[in-house]
């Protein structure tokens, strides 16, 4: 799907919840990651979860912290944990 994306002139953003998802996504080649805070499988959010995987991407990826936003500071929270979006 990735080189599909690609060949249409567009950038894939892939979405990955834990540690394994993120190497799978790197190992796609993605370079677009987002890292969803929110547990898809139960409502429950973990905004810890993107501070634990963001140091595990390469700087050349651009991290985009998803779910769990309630307000200036979770915005800064994400920042300073690495998220470019």
């Amino acid at each position: 799907l990735l080189e599909r994306t690609e060949s249409l002139g567009m950038t894939a953003l892939v979405e990955v919840h834990t540690e394994e998802e993120a190497d799978r996504a790197l190992q796609a080649g993605a370079s677009l990651i987002g890292v969803n805070a929110r547990n898809l499988k139960t409502p429950e959010v973990d905004r810890d979860c993107f501070a634990r995987i963001a140091p595990g991407l390469p700087s050349k990826v651009i991290k985009i912290a998803e779910s769990g936003v309630r307000g200036t500071a979770d915005l800064l929270a994400y920042a300073g944990a690495g998220a470019d979006g």
